[in-house]
């Protein structure tokens, strides 16, 4: 926590805001990483931090400014089938920064329905239970963390569930 670097994570969690750095090989060769949310706070992700991950094909990457990267910071796979969510306001500098520009899908983060679990377009009572469910049984693999992530503190918790809830008995 001194250096504000993460230096090792897994492929059931997601680096926590306030770092600054991921260093080389925090994720590397995790087989089973298919999505990673990159806090706006990282300003440098080192070498194979996210190398040798075949199935990451999601990366939200909340930085307004692209974090320097290097070529081998990322599996050549997420660049070409992958999709890159990033502010809106930032697409332009994520396609014309050297090495981000690699990446075939850059799209805006305020584009993600958050909430919408099962991906069918709406927050619904379905998603309410698709939360509860990851919840009781502690998958990783049930539900899109981030997109379930409702209220936005960085934690899918029983609160995100009381959050959808009160957003499905307000809205028309």
């Amino acid at each position: 926590t001194a250096t504000n670097k993460l230096i090792s994570g897994c492929c059931t969690s997601f680096p926590p805001n306030g770092i600054t750095t991921i260093d080389r090989y925090a994720f590397y060769s995790h087989q089973r990483l298919e999505k990673i949310k990159i806090p706006a706070s990282v300003t440098a992700i080192d070498s194979y931090a996210f190398n040798n991950n075949p199935y990451l094909k999601t990366i939200y990457c909340e930085a307004t400014t692209p974090p320097a990267i290097t070529g081998s910071t990322f599996y050549y796979g997420s660049y070409e089938q992958g999709v890159l969510y990033v502010p809106r306001a930032s697409i332009e500098a994520y396609q014309n920064t050297e090495l981000w520009e690699v990446f075939v899908d850059i799209r805006a983060i305020e584009d993600i329905k958050f909430g919408d679990t099962n991906n069918d377009g709406r927050v619904s009572i379905s998603d309410v239970t698709l939360i509860i469910d990851y919840l009781l049984s502690f998958n990783p693999n049930l539900l899109n963390r981030y997109i379930a992530d409702f209220n936005r503190d960085g934690k899918v918790t029983i609160s995100d569930v009381t959050s959808m809830i009160d957003y499905l008995l307000t809205s028309n």
